[in-house]
């Protein structure tokens, strides 16, 4: 059988006497088997109780027969939650008479032996003050691997069968769960208090995906909570992730889509980063109430307005007005105003060493986050690079129903969309990419250099 295990197991140490919060002051349900129980001394069993929903001692449960009679026993824990065998000096009275504690489970602790089909998986509670201290604390994260040094043999505290797992899928996925559990409670960039956030947000995931009979897309889950840089891991040098086109809800209600794009090569550099600054100057002399004709001829169905909002630069945020479902709904002029927020990457983990890599391959990266009249929030990645098959290769993402504030992602729940939603971004988003290539030549010949406000 192969055996799995966090690979900081072999350097544990007990804290004994000095812990802070030993585990023998838990006031936790400590079961015997019938042998430990038989095993115990006269005195020991009267610190035992019987497992029913009573809190009688041993021996006026089963009529003063002690323990011997019962199935399972359970420890009696003192008021202060303590176990009775704790000594002043917070050692174990039992282990010091027996050389070993009075049942398994406290010698095990505080590692748990789980038998998950035909793996063993041993795993060190974080309930330990020691364990928790190496698996937040310790520089070198750790990690589920497989056990090169042959274990002990420990009794086996639960086991996953292939028929449990058909009565409850999620069950499969147990060691993935696991794996992406620990790897998250190593999240050092996040406060212990945000890891115990971003912990309880994974939880939630996992039980709406078993709720809805979606724990098929688990495997994906984690991967995302997994992904070290999260969505800047999206900025590949080279290769190309399983989907680059395409659109999903995700479990916790919120939307996604991933486009792919290739820029003719022919199209000067920096012509797009021109016109993205122009659009949002009004020329001198165009009229009231008909929008914004530069934003208009990027997308006439569904653009009405863009421009700066301190009417100079970003540094305030881009205001936008337009409708996203190819004129469906009566044309820009009816949409849903927003600003747009520009976000720096390096206050979301890109280091500047990265950010020169990617530069001296040719490779781009921005990011904004939207903010709707009325409820919605949308955040944004765009990536480009050279294609190897000439000009330029644009990956963009959009997550609808988060945005980035001060390096910090945040999901607002009140952001509609639905599958259909999605579709027509993406739609939308495609055709007005190609549109505006085709028009971008003519326009950065004539207006480049040319005053911003000109006709």
């Amino acid at each position: 059988m192969e055996t799995y295990g966090i690979h900081y197991e072999q350097t544990y140490r007990c804290l004994c006497g000095s812990c802070r919060n030993t585990c023998c002051r838990s006031d936790w349900e400590i079961l015997l088997t019938p042998e430990e129980a038989d095993a115990a001394s006269e005195e020991e069993r009267h610190f035992l109780r019987p497992v029913r929903r009573t809190e009688e001692i041993a021996g006026e449960a089963a009529g003063g027969c002690g323990g011997r009679n019962m199935e399972r026993a359970a420890l009696l824990f003192q008021e202060d939650g303590s176990c009775p065998f704790l000594d002043t000096d917070s050692l174990c009275a039992v282990r010091r008479r027996r050389g070993r504690c009075i049942c398994r489970v406290c010698d095990d602790f505080p590692f748990l032996n789980v038998q998950h089909r035909e793996a063993r998986y041993l795993f060190p509670t974080p309930a330990c003050e020691a364990v928790a201290h190496q698996l937040l604390f310790q520089k070198g994260k750790v990690r589920l691997e497989k056990e090169l040094l042959e274990q002990p043999v420990r009794r086996i505290y639960a086991a996953v069968t292939e028929e449990m797992i058909l009565r409850r899928p999620l069950l499969s996925y147990y060691p993935l769960l696991t794996d992406t559990a620990v790897f998250l409670l190593q999240r050092r960039e996040f406060s212990m208090d945000e890891r115990m956030v971003l912990l309880c947000v994974f939880a939630d995931q996992i039980s709406l995906c078993e709720e809805y009979g979606r724990t098929e897309a688990i495997p994906g889950l984690c991967r995302h909570f997994k992904e070290d840089e999260d969505a800047l891991d999206l900025l590949q040098i080279t290769g190309y992730r399983d989907v680059v086109y395409g659109y999903c809800m995700m479990p916790d209600g919120s939307g996604f889509y991933i486009q792919y794009h290739v820029t003719d090569q022919r199209l000067k550099p920096g012509v797009r980063r021109w016109y993205g600054n122009w659009v949002n100057f009004h020329s001198k002399n165009m009229p009231e109430g008909c929008g914004n004709l530069r934003a208009k001829i990027w997308n006439p169905l569904d653009h009405w307005e863009h421009s700066y909002v301190n009417g100079k630069d970003a540094t305030d945020g881009i205001r936008t007005v337009e409708t996203l479902d190819m004129g469906k709904s009566g044309g820009g002029r009816y949409g849903i105003p927003s600003i747009v927020h520009d976000i720096d990457l390096a206050e979301c983990g890109l280091s500047k060493e990265r950010m020169a890599q990617l530069m001296e391959n040719g490779c781009r990266a921005s990011a904004c986050w939207e903010e709707f009249e009325g409820p919605g929030h949308h955040l944004v990645l765009r990536f480009s690079r050279p294609c190897p098959l000439g000009g330029t290769e644009n990956i963009n993402c959009e997550w609808i129903g988060y945005y980035i504030r001060d390096g910090k992602v945040t999901r607002d729940e009140q952001t509609p969309v639905t599958e259909e939603y999605l579709r027509n971004v993406l739609w939308h988003n495609t055709i007005e990419r190609v549109h505006l290539e085709q028009l971008l030549p003519e326009l950065y010949e004539t207006y480049h250099d040319l005053p911003l406000d000109a006709d």
